[in-house]
């Protein structure tokens, strides 16, 4: 799902993202809890995207297909490939996406994407926290290839809110969630939030 976001300050919506040639290749949703942080990056990867003409070299039975074993195969590699660029941080303290879990979101027919078909998953991370109630500085990066972007939802806790945020064109949803896409030439987004006091 592509998301049509824009600054505050700007009134209407940029121009079409889709139409201007931009391809979704990972989504990136990070939440801020009471004591942790929490990230989910979805991803899909082409056989071109590793360097290779497709993924005949990991279906051992030769059926044309990937079947979990198979693809567990390739789990290193797809990881490597879509969090060497990503970060989210709270007070310093980030997200390993390069220690995450793969979990596959897509079977595809007979028991698996076939070996020309994009690979479809998501990685989840998830790193403890100290919010002390006052304000805390937050870091989203991603610099996705060519003309793409990647799409980021932000969300915090109740009695949290959001209180600046700058770079990546974003719009916010409500005091304590935004919505914004990073691409090539602004791959980042960050800011800050307040815990209050009395939250628990």
């Amino acid at each position: 799902m592509l998301l049509w976001l824009c600054a505050p300050s700007v009134s209407a919506s940029p121009p079409g993202l889709a139409e201007a040639g931009h391809q979704v290749e990972r989504i990136l949703l990070v939440s801020v809890g009471q004591d942790h942080l929490w990230g989910s990056l979805r991803a899909s990867v082409a056989p071109g995207d590793l360097g290779v003409a497709n993924w005949a070299a990991w279906d051992l039975d030769a059926n044309g297909a990937l079947d979990m074993r198979e693809r567990a195969g390739l789990s290193g590699r797809l990881r490597e490939h879509v969090a060497h660029s990503v970060s989210a941080s709270v007070d310093g303290r980030l997200l390993a996406f390069s220690r995450s879990k793969l979990l596959w979101t897509e079977e595809g027919e007979g028991g698996g994407p076939g070996i020309d078909q994009l690979l479809s998953f998501r990685l989840e991370a998830r790193t403890p926290l100290t919010n002390r109630p006052g304000e805390h500085v937050f870091v989203l990066y991603d610099r996705p290839s060519q003309d793409r972007v990647v799409p980021i939802r932000f969300s915090l806790a109740g009695g949290m809110q959001l209180v600046t945020a700058h770079g990546a064109r974003w719009e916010q949803r409500t005091s304590r969630r935004l919505e914004a896409v990073v691409t090539r030439v602004t791959p980042g987004l960050w800011g800050t939030f307040v815990r209050n006091k009395r939250s628990p």
